[in-house]
């Protein structure tokens, strides 16, 4: 648990405003000013943004291209003072009835007073390249009405018993370089799909930020974002990891 002076039920109302204007809302001005004036924005796949002021601008251009999209929440770690979350993102039919969406992963660090200082975006660009593409080639455009009642489908289901221990002992055999799976464990990379636990290599870096509650866990390992899902017993059921191979180098704007 990190050392923080903020309580959970504080954090909690920040985060439901965050939701409220943001994800539900789309009201981008008033969800930008949920940011510090010394906040930074972390996209990894297009640049580092400075303050409220950077982060509108951040987000007014990049949702012109896709002004219809609407989003769903599918789980959240709420860990004072960060919050980790999984959020979906969803193009409304174009009349063929088929789902246009992806999902990415979401690192907040909580500064206070209902602000933020940090939003860190963890995704593949291939895999929303590649369904806003075949979303404008089946008839999307930008100047559709946003379909708010599309949900998601998630990865894999939230485990049905709470277990802090055992997540505790998840993560820390995940840090040691020796991570435990379940027989059926699986892990989805971002732009590249499925694969069985026992295929996968060990990611390197080690993880500077966890956030964790008593079924899952996010972690931070460099420009990598990090899921784990709980299978019991310390073994991990499903991880999911995002980031980008071509790192943006912008500078803080």
């Amino acid at each position: 648990m990190a050392d923080t002076e903020f309580s959970i039920e504080e954090m909690s109302c920040a985060w439901e405003e965050f939701l409220r204007l943001g994800a539900r809302g789309r009201d981008w001005p008033e969800w930008a000013a949920l940011f510090t004036d010394d906040a930074t924005y972390v996209e990894h796949c297009i640049g580092r943004f400075r303050g409220a002021a950077g982060v509108l601008a951040f987000i007014l251009e990049a949702m012109k291209p896709v002004a219809p999209m609407t989003f769903s929440l599918d789980w959240a770690i709420l860990q004072p003072p960060y919050v980790a979350f999984d959020i979906w993102n969803h193009m409304p039919d174009p009349g063929d009835g088929q789902r246009y969406s992806f999902s990415n992963l979401t690192l907040l660090e909580y500064a206070g007073d209902g602000r933020w200082k940090l939003e860190e975006d963890f995704y593949a660009p291939r895999d929303s390249g590649r369904a806003v593409t075949r979303w404008f080639k089946a008839g999307g455009a930008v100047d559709m009405s946003p379909d708010p009642g599309i949900t998601h489908i998630s990865l894999t289901e939230a485990p049905t018993i709470e277990d802090p221990d055992g997540v505790r002992a998840m993560v820390a055999a995940w840090q040691s370089g020796a991570p435990h799976y379940t027989g059926d464990g699986e892990i989805f990379q971002h732009g590249v799909g499925r694969i069985p636990a026992v295929d996968a290599t060990t990611i390197m870096t080690p993880a500077d930020v966890v956030v964790m509650d008593a079924k899952r866990a996010f972690l931070r390992c460099g420009n990598t974002g990090v899921a784990l899902t709980h299978g019991g017993g310390g073994r991990i059921r499903f991880e999911e990891r995002a980031s980008n191979p071509t790192e943006a180098t912008d500078e803080t704007r």
